[in-house]
C-alpha cells in the first residue's frame, strides 16, 4: 500500500466508509490541526484510527498526555481501541532527538496492517513549523 497526502479541506481521496489512519507525532496533535479533518471521516462514517508516534514524554507527563490522547479520541468520535500511542525509546520526544527513519515505517506499517488502512493521513509538507520530526514522519510515510 502507498500512503497518500490528503487535506483535510479534499474529500476527494477519502470516501464514505473509508479506513482512515491519522499518524502524529505527538499527543495534542490531532486536537490542535485535525479536528476538521475528524470531523469531515466521522461525517462519512469513515473508520478513524491514530497512530501517534510519541508519549510526548519532554517535559516528564508522558503518562498524562498518553491519558489525555486517549480522551480526546473518545470526544473525537474515535475509539480508544482504535488509538495507538507509542512509547519507543527511539521515538522520545525532544528538541535534540532524532527518530528513526526505519523505526517510524515499522509502526507505521504494523499500524496500516492492524487496521486494515485505505488511506493514510499525516502533516503536510511543512510539517508545524518545519518541525523536523514532523516532516520527517511525513517523508517516510510517503515512501
Amino acid at each position: 500500500m502507498s500512503a497518500r497526502e490528503v487535506n483535510c479541506f479534499n474529500r476527494s481521496l477519502i470516501t464514505e466508509k473509508s479506513s482512515v489512519l491519522l499518524v502524529i507525532a505527538h499527543p495534542d496533535d490531532e486536537a490542535m490541526f485535525f479536528v476538521p479533518f475528524l470531523h469531515t471521516c466521522a461525517t462519512l462514517q469513515c473508520q478513524i484510527s491514530i497512530l501517534c508516534l510519541s508519549e510526548g514524554n519532554y517535559y516528564g507527563l508522558g503518562k498524562i498526555r498518553r491519558k489525555e490522547m486517549f480522551q480526546s479520541a473518545l470526544k473525537l468520535g474515535v475509539s480508544i481501541e482504535d488509538v495507538i500511542v507509542l512509547d519507543d525509546n527511539a521515538l522520545q520526544d525532544g528538541p535534540n532527538n532524532h527518530w528513526s527513519p526505519e523505526c517510524i515505517c515499522e509502526h507505521v506499517m504494523r499500524a496500516v496492517d492492524i487496521f486494515k488502512v485505505d488511506v493514510l493521513v499525516t502533516f503536510d509538507s511543512y510539517g508545524i513549523s518545519g518541525m523536523f520530526i514532523l516532516l520527517l514522519l511525513l517523508f517516510y510515510c510517503h515512501e
